[in-house]
């Protein structure tokens, strides 16, 4: 078992096991990228790089708030990919199985990770790797270097 960080989006509990992200933080002003799809909410300064920030609930299909300055993001990095995910209402820590069929019962895969039975409910617990894949395959190709984290001009 491993911690995750569980969240909220719409109705739906969702978790990032803590070895997928680096960090929390608030995000900086949101300007929207020209072409890019409604997941893809737009770039923000972070940390001296122009960084994508996803709305993982547009992108899962859940009810979702767009994003704005001030709101909480995850730092997810995976490979050469950095993006920040908007996930609405963060809740708590919890422990979670370390990989899908650990310790617990799994009752559906799903395109972004598996469902996880906890002690409070279904659980989605997701798969950075889904999740960037599918990004990267959504961006126009004059967005995907805002995927690396190209550094800021500003």
């Amino acid at each position: 078992m491993v911690d995750a960080l569980v969240f909220r989006i719409g109705g739906q509990r969702c978790a990032l096991r803590q070895i997928h992200f680096s960090s929390i933080d608030p995000l900086g002003q949101i300007t929207k990228i020209p072409s890019a799809p409604r997941e893809i909410a737009g770039a923000t300064p972070h940390r001296g790089q122009v960084t994508v920030v996803i709305d993982l609930g547009v992108l899962l299909g859940l009810a979702s708030q767009r994003p704005k300055a001030g709101d909480s993001g995850i730092l997810l990095s995976v490979g050469d990919y950095r993006v920040l995910l908007y996930v609405g209402q963060i809740e708590e820590i919890c422990q979670v199985p370390s990989h899908t069929g650990e310790e617990g019962p799994t009752n559906k895969i799903t395109p972004y990770g598996s469902i996880v039975i906890t002690a409070e409910g279904e659980l989605l617990l997701l798969d950075p790797e889904s999740i960037i894949r599918r990004i990267v395959q959504l961006m126009p190709t004059s967005v995907t270097p805002f995927a690396f984290g190209e550094e800021s001009t500003t």
